[in-house]
């Protein structure tokens, strides 16, 4: 392999990398083409630069970092386009990179233009993080935050369609269901607070769970009051930690 080549490529991607562990959603965007694909395996694919920022800003929410590359493989494919292929580790997962194809810019820069990895083991936190952190997410959601942007893309990764929520009043909705009928309210509500009390996890293995807890709403704008319910959830673990499988929810008030 040409020396500068490999020198370009590992400096590009060390640099993605080191922008990942600290958090700099911009520069990981910024280093893949306006039309890259990723398929992060079992996810789904995901095509373009909003797609692919989508799913690292979920990842970035639940606290990501750490990357580390080991056992790095790169090849070139004629005048600059590289491969390259690793083992990766993360504080939250670990897999393997299986198809990295970079390919130089006619301003020299290096970017990722195809991106295929495998997540093979996940540590998602503890179930009773993921209650009491999505709820952080919806009053972020609707009070209209700074980080109101990475709290939807939590919430999208926590709902998945197949979900099943039941209110108190026997309606049903799908995930895609509930993150409609939350996208469509008022989000300038600076004084929401969602938060959980009592959460007790009644049972949990490596890929589900039970939990019940009390949901404290305060500051919506439909309600002059606080509202209580108590909830039975199942979680799952999903292609990028727990979200939901069945909620039930019980008035309180």
């Amino acid at each position: 392999m040409d020396q500068n080549t490999y020198i370009e490529v590992m400096a590009a991607s060390q640099n993605w990398i080191a922008g990942f562990n600290r958090g700099d959603l911009t520069t990981m965007v910024n280093g893949y083409t306006k039309d890259a694909s990723m398929h992060p395996r079992p996810s789904p694919l995901c095509f373009g630069q909003q797609a692919i920022e989508n799913f690292w800003s979920g990842l970035l929410t639940i606290g990501a970092g750490e990357l580390v590359y080991s056992n790095i493989r790169l090849t070139t494919e004629g005048e600059g386009r590289a491969r390259l292929a690793a083992d990766w580790s993360m504080n939250v997962a670990a897999g393997v990179i299986t198809n990295e194809l970079w390919i130089k810019q006619e301003n020299g820069q290096w970017l990722i233009a195809q991106d295929d990895f495998d997540i093979l083991r996940q540590n998602s936190g503890s179930i009773a993080e993921f209650v009491d952190q999505f709820h952080a997410n919806l009053t972020a959601w609707f009070a209209g935050s700074d980080d109101s942007g990475a709290a939807w893309s939590a919430l999208e990764q926590a709902c998945p369609d197949n979900m099943a929520l039941v209110y108190p009043s026997g309606a049903k909705l799908s995930g895609a269901d509930f993150l409609q009928s939350i996208s469509n309210h008022p989000r300038d509500n600076a004084g929401f607070l969602a938060s959980v009390e009592h959460i007790e996890v009644l049972s949990e293995s490596t890929n589900e769970g039970v939990v019940a807890y009390v949901e404290v709403q305060v500051g919506a704008a439909n309600s002059a009051t606080e509202n209580r319910r108590s909830a039975l959830a199942m979680v799952q673990q999903g292609p990028q930690g727990w979200c939901w499988r069945y909620i039930q929810e019980t008035s309180l008030t």
